[in-house]
């Protein structure tokens, strides 16, 4: 895949054009009742989710496939393996499962990918260019060219 994106809530860059956070911004969904409203939160992560759904729809993507799928909340049960095939009307459970921490997993189409990295930064990569998505779609997050640190 030829044309990668970083998504983000974030838009403060320092003086080397790095997006960052300061310190009183959240960067987990521990830090709801802490640092922001379960509110504020949730405007994020339904942002997170829209995005990724828009995305598969300019796209043409029906369904996304989990690869490299890893749990860290044991206490929960997830009905999800590697390789599984999610239909995009039902791929908001497991986004949202991953920007909360509780597992991690890239997903995959032939069109593109989602890669889930730390601190609520999101990476997709595509075949095709965004440029035309990018502009015409309204979003709170922040979406730039940027090659995803998680490429295979």
């Amino acid at each position: 895949m030829i044309y990668s994106y970083r998504i983000t809530k974030y838009y403060l860059a320092s003086e080397n054009g790095h997006l960052s956070s300061d310190d009183s911004d959240w960067t987990s969904f521990h830090d709801v009742g802490i640092k922001t409203s379960l509110q504020d939160y949730m405007q994020i992560e339904n942002a997170y989710v829209e995005i990724i759904s828009n995305l598969c729809r300019y796209l043409e993507i029906s369904f996304l496939i989990i690869d490299q799928l890893e749990v860290y909340d044991k206490n929960e049960i997830f009905d999800y393996a590697n390789q599984d095939k999610l239909d995009i009307h039902k791929i908001d459970h497991i986004i949202r499962m991953v920007l909360r921490e509780k597992l991690w997993c890239k997903l995959k189409s032939k069109q593109c990918e989602f890669h889930f990295g730390y601190d609520y930064y999101m990476y997709c990569v595509s075949n095709t260019d965004l440029t035309h998505f990018i502009e015409t779609t309204s979003t709170i997050l922040n979406i730039q060219k940027f090659i995803s640190p998680y490429l295979d």
